[in-house]
């Protein structure tokens, strides 16, 4: 697991310090919070996930649901100084396109596999036997399912061998994900989130002090 830095919660944090005056020991509070916006990002995941299947969609594939899987992974973290969401490593390229545009490089081949049928989609290239790599003549890479199909030949009443390059991964060095804000909560919604965490902090600290101080004679419970 890796910690993935929300700006907008950040942000509250440093609010609710300047203006709240809640002092150092604000672990409580930092937990309400990361708590909070932990359930907001789930929600948000499970309600867009159905609308992320595009290239599932494209190739006619069986969609792998990977934002239903992260929703069920992200976990609160919280300590006294910060409140934060922990995403499953899997998901720090996906959501760190909410900034901007991500460049994806290959780490442990030379290459990335672009699914290119439905056969491909969610699943890895080792995984699919037979597979050969061959470079076209265009300059793309793939690996390929091979076949030989029988066509005429030249001369009248002849048959000859046709190798068909069907491809199964596209292979890249690099891509480029495009940037996409909607894949996390907006900034508006974190930080609404984490002022009503406050907002029920404040009111829990402020009826315990009211019930240690409050002279039982007054109704106080101590």
């Amino acid at each position: 697991m890796i910690a993935f830095e929300i700006s907008s919660m950040d942000d509250a944090s440093l609010v609710i310090e300047d203006n709240g005056r809640l002092g150092e020991h604000r672990e409580e509070l930092n937990r309400l919070i990361a708590v909070d916006c932990t359930m907001l990002t789930e929600t948000h995941l499970e309600l867009i996930a159905p609308f992320h299947h595009k290239t599932a969609e494209r190739l006619g594939a069986q969609p792998t649901n990977y934002l239903y899987a992260i929703a069920e992974l992200l976990q609160p973290y919280w300590d006294n100084t910060r409140a934060s969401i922990l995403f499953p490593t899997q998901g720090l390229e996906i959501f760190a396109r909410v900034n901007g545009p991500v460049e994806v490089r290959a780490i442990r081949g030379k290459y990335l596999t672009i699914p290119a049928t439905a056969e491909a989609y969610g699943v890895r290239a080792t995984t699919i036997p037979g597979l050969k790599f061959i470079p076209f003549a265009n300059g793309t890479r793939a690996l390929v399912r091979q076949s030989v199909t029988m066509v005429p030949g030249k001369r009248p009443g002849t048959l000859k061998k046709q190798i068909v390059n069907d491809p199964i991964f596209w292979l890249k060095e690099s891509v480029v994900l495009p940037e996409d804000q909607t894949l996390l909560p907006y900034p508006d919604q974190y930080a609404d989130t984490a002022a009503a965490a406050t907002t029920e902090y404040i009111i829990e600290q402020s009826n315990q002090m009211f019930d240690e101080f409050l002279p039982k004679s007054l109704g106080g419970t101590k």
